[in-house]
């Protein structure tokens, strides 16, 4: 029993160590990106956009049902956590299973569990890629098994596996290579025996029953229900993410330069450059050892940046951290083979003097990299997104309309909505106003404000107007954005009223009365840490922005006014936030308008 504590060890560190650390760096709430619709759908059992992820939202469901601390985005921050912690124990076992020496596999599982940009990032918020790195973890788990056992069971188990995964992210296709590497080695054994390629095709497709999920998220039509899936075509378009086809192949050969810098980047600041020199060496020696593996750790790691060109424009670049966890993992891998080769193979390393400085060395590069992603990773104090939400359903009067733009802003929006605030406000998502299906849905929502007519409109800026022009004269209407008015074909101002805009008819006389609110409503928002700071993601510096912006905006339009006292108060608090050169420019003109009034 002792023997078995001693030797699981290591791995027993990893996982506490990790699953404390995640839990207390985890986000507090929602947070950026998809996070928001994520969270609606998994407690709503609704339907994500594509492909839908059935199966991290039925594993997601049963979690928040078995823990009862938070709310629910702050429970799927947790259960990325965990997910990522468990992870990395098999990452340990991983290494283990390829000859690696313990020190070497306890350091590479820190190295990637500490990593910058990806593992630790993904890990303490609600996305999806949690789920397929544990689920990649395993199938390499198992192919390393494989590997030392020469077993046909763990194929089977990789099979049924990798079939789950598809249920996580598209990435997840990837992950065939290692099946048919397995099946290549076996081909004497396996090839005469058809009723072994059977099964592992039986095994790989059984899992797509989840699939079933979609359906059934459908005809719930519940907060969220993404596309439609009303016949077998309609399934087909949203299981193939058919939505996104503009998206593929859309990257120019021209951008491949900035797409590799962005790599190597994110890579090398992952890691610490020092360990990604390690992973070179480590590669190497691999090489050397076992070609056909390392080939197939390489093709992994290549397509895995193939599919990230291939798949998305030039600003998707800006989000590529989220998706190269498989490249992390093979990377990892390496960097335990350099160690090893380092620890071995160096002449000078080779007391035990010798040793003890190199994994000195080694600890402490783990510590320079744990200071450096603590930095960027600590979102336990970060509220933004939940805060911008309830600002926002402050700053609107009762039975309003709210167009909205980023997925950040909508997703938190439709959060904060989804746990019963302010749900007498109808919020429209500003991009998908493009997609007929969303207008359906919204018209069976709101059959009082919308109609099929809408449908006849065919660009967002067109339809956006159609819904103004229908409900003005007995809605509020807001937006969080302006750039479609010079599009619109109304005639339309726009008065900040808060962090958003109020909509009116240029005829509208009241332009002062709504700016009024201004003056009482900032001090009703809740504004927690709004500075701008290298180390958070750019989301967060980009909604700190938006922020000092709209209080720039407040503070032109009561220029426009001849409000000179209250525009220098407005630019004031903008440059608090943001010292930005335009506001300070706009504070200095109106300071002498103000002198010259005097």
């Amino acid at each position: 029993m002792l023997s078995k504590i001693k030797q699981n060890l290591p791995a027993i560190v990893i996982f506490v160590f990790f699953v404390f650390l995640y839990i207390y760096t985890a986000a507090p709430g929602v947070y950026d990106g998809d996070s928001g619709e994520i969270a609606v759908a998994v407690n709503t059992l609704g339907l994500a956009h594509p492909t839908g992820f059935p199966l991290y939202m039925m594993a997601s469901k049963l979690f928040i049902l078995v823990m009862p601390v938070g709310d629910v985005a702050y429970r799927l921050n947790i259960f990325s956590g965990i997910l990522t912690a468990a992870s990395l124990v098999f990452i340990y076992y991983i290494l283990q299973n390829l000859d690696n020496s313990s020190f070497s596999s306890l350091a590479a599982s820190f190295v990637l569990g500490l990593g910058r940009n990806t593992v630790w990032s993904n890990a303490t918020t609600a996305r999806i890629y949690s789920l397929s790195f544990f689920l990649a973890s395993i199938l390499l788990f198992l192919f390393s098994r494989w590997y030392k056992e020469r077993k046909i069971k763990y194929l089977y188990t990789y099979s049924f596996i990798w079939g789950l995964s598809l249920g996580t992210h598209a990435i997840m296709l990837i992950m065939l290579i290692p099946i048919v590497f397995m099946l290549w080695e076996e081909r004497k054994n396996i090839f005469k025996k058809l009723s072994v390629i059977l099964k592992v095709a039986t095994l790989a497709i059984l899992p797509m029953a989840q699939y079933l999920y979609i359906p059934f998220a459908y005809a719930r039509h519940g907060f969220i229900t993404w596309g439609d899936i009303s016949n077998i075509n309609g399934f087909l378009y949203y299981i193939t993410q058919r939505e996104y086809s503009g998206k593929i192949f859309a990257n120019p050969v021209s951008n491949l330069g900035n797409f590799l810098t962005r790599l190597m980047s994110l890579i090398t600041s992952e890691f610490t450059i020092a360990f990604f020199v390690i992973s070179a060496i480590g590669l190497f020696a691999l090489y050397r050892a076992n070609k056909k593996m390392a080939l197939m750790f390489i093709l992994i790691a290549v397509t895995n940046a193939g599919m990230m060109y291939a798949y998305g424009k030039s600003g998707d670049l800006v989000v590529l951290f989220r998706y190269i966890f498989l490249i992390d993992i093979i990377i990892v891998l390496f960097i335990a083979q350099g160690i090893d080769v380092l620890i071995d193979k160096l002449g000078f390393l080779k007391n035990g003097k010798g040793v003890a400085i190199f994994t000195l060395i080694v600890v402490s590069i783990v510590i320079v990299e744990f200071k450096n992603a603590y930095a960027y990773n600590n979102r336990r104090e970060i509220y933004i997104f939940e805060d911008f939400a309830h600002n926002v359903l402050t700053s609107i009067e009762p039975n309003s309309i709210l167009f909205a733009a980023d997925d950040s802003l909508i997703n938190s929006l439709w959060y904060a909505q989804s746990l019963g605030q302010r749900d007498d406000v109808i919020v429209f998502s500003a991009g998908l106003l493009n997609f007929d299906w969303y207008i359906n849905g919204e018209i069976n929502k709101h059959p009082d404000i919308l109609d099929k007519e809408l449908l006849l409109e065919k660009w967002d800026s067109n339809r956006i107007d159609y819904i103004i022009k229908r409900n003005i004269e007995h809605k509020k209407i807001y937006t969080t954005f302006t750039a479609w008015g010079e599009y619109s074909k109304l005639n339309l101002d726009f008065i900040p009223v808060g962090n958003i805009y109020q909509v009116i008819s240029g005829s509208d006389k009241n332009r002062e009365n709504i700016l009024r609110k201004n003056e009482a409503l900032w001090d009703k928002y809740i504004l927690r840490d709004l500075r701008i700071d290298t180390h958070k993601d750019f989301t967060v510096n980009q909604l700190i922005r938006y922020y000092a912006r709209s209080l720039n905006n407040i503070g032109v339009t009561y220029a426009n006014l001849g409000d000179f006292k209250q525009a220098i108060n407005f630019f004031k608090k903008s440059i608090d936030i943001v010292p930005d050169a335009e506001t300070g420019d706009n504070l200095e003109k109106v300071k002498n308008l103000d002198n010259q009034q005097l």
